[in-house]
């Protein structure tokens, strides 16, 4: 496999240190490119953000994780949420009902797939997955 879509439920283990981290890291370290949407990154904010103020997780464990995401990503090529994205996500995906900010993913990693055809994606997120071969596109397994 040369690139691999990180769809944000399989980055929170990575970035987080939780389930299947090793395993995780280990494939992306392995990957020609890694690939990803801009979401990743917000979702990622959001919980530290909602973690840190319900007191989850202490100010030195959100820089931890920060760091985490900082050093591990610093090579990966991230996408925008573009118009032709914003496009996509308005229209019906083979399986509903599908949530605005997966719908985002999958629209990402469509528009991933015109310059990357060998793309495969990593979701542990059951509307990601169900989508992902009725789109044409492939899961890696862990």
């Amino acid at each position: 496999m040369k690139t691999l879509y990180l769809e944000t439920s399989a980055a929170f283990d990575l970035f987080f240190e939780k389930n299947e981290f090793q395993k995780i890291f280990t494939l992306i370290e392995n990957q020609e490119r890694v690939v990803t949407s801009i979401l990743t990154f917000w979702e990622i904010r959001r919980i530290l953000s909602r973690w840190s103020v319900g007191k989850k997780i202490t100010e030195s464990q959100k820089f931890k994780i920060f760091g985490n995401t900082e050093r591990i990503s610093k090579r990966w090529e991230v996408m925008e949420v573009s118009p032709r994205i914003q496009s996509r996500i308005g229209e019906k995906f083979p399986i509903e009902p599908v949530r605005t900010l997966d719908a985002i993913h999958l629209a990402s990693a469509l528009e991933f797939t015109q310059s990357f055809p060998e793309l495969k994606i990593l979701s542990f997120d059951r509307r990601i997955l169900d989508n992902l071969e009725p789109l044409g596109l492939e899961l890696v397994s862990l």
